[in-house]
């Protein structure tokens, strides 16, 4: 009864807040379906966009398979050595550690590139039936620098935000309150600069593939756009992200419904 009761609560609450933001965001919802209704119509007109995702998600695998051998390797090589090779050996993990975030970082930002570089190419009405092959080969080629530097400095956050992590764990097994208090609220500063290089590169990855610019350039581009009179705009972004998570919740919903009844059938034959 009790973990039903907490169930009840957790959907009560989930309820409670998808109503909210209903209520405080209900006058962009008109937009929001208008940029729904564009996306899925240009799926339907470049579906090999799915492909590229799906060879996306494959090359990010075989470069973490990659990376996971070669850290484990050098973790083997390492293993019962002095204290100055061990120092040696924590530097040799935090640049794999690099190596490892940048690589995915890239996958990702290659695809990024090259959906929005066939959403501009629709908006602009050029390129229509090759633009997807125009977008692949640009964010390969002419954009490929961009989006690797890019990916580097979200992938050097997300290291030190690790190393930051590390030391304040280091902190609290020694019973260092002070030190583990500090490192924490640094950990936290470090979390959201990068959140917020994460959200911005997307915004500037967009200036890339419409713009050809540099990433450099596409970063003055992205801060110009995002002032006060344009917040609007990114809060309505945030809510179309959230239209995927909440379709993504649903169908999660749905298969745990459907186990739990096939469960109970099965229970009861």
């Amino acid at each position: 009864i009790g973990s039903v009761l907490m169930g009840v609560i957790c959907i009560g609450v989930g309820a409670l807040g998808l109503f909210s933001v209903f209520s405080c965001f209900r006058s962009l919802i008109p937009f929001m379906i208008k940029i729904v209704q564009a996306v899925s119509g240009v799926l339907r007109e470049n579906p090999m966009l799915l492909v590229v995702s799906v060879i996306g998600s494959l090359l990010s695998i075989a470069w973490s398979l990659t990376c996971g051998l070669a850290m484990m390797g050098a973790r083997a090589s390492l293993q019962r050595k002095t204290d100055d090779e061990e120092e040696a050996g924590y530097l040799v993990f935090v640049l794999a550690l690099l190596i490892f975030l940048w690589g995915a970082q890239v996958c990702y930002n290659a695809c990024h590139v090259t959906y929005c570089g066939v959403f501009g190419r629709w908006y602009f009405n050029k390129d229509q039936g090759t633009a997807l092959r125009k977008s692949l080969r640009a964010s390969m080629t002419s954009s490929f620098g961009s989006v690797c530097f890019g990916s580097f400095l979200i992938a050097a956050v997300h290291v030190v935000q690790v190393m930051v992590r590390q030391a304040r764990m280091n902190a609290q097994e020694d019973g260092n309150m002070v030190c583990c208090v500090v490192l924490l609220l640094l950990e936290c500063v470090v979390s959201c600069i990068g959140d917020i290089l994460e959200y911005f590169s997307e915004w500037a990855y967009v200036q890339v593939a419409v713009r050809g610019v540099s990433f450099i350039e596409a970063a003055r581009i992205t801060y110009s756009m995002m002032t006060c009179s344009n917040v609007d705009y990114i809060v309505q972004d945030l809510l179309i992200n959230s239209v995927v998570s909440l379709g993504a919740l649903l169908c999660g919903a749905v298969g745990a419904a459907v186990g739990a009844a096939a469960g109970f059938a099965m229970q009861g034959c």
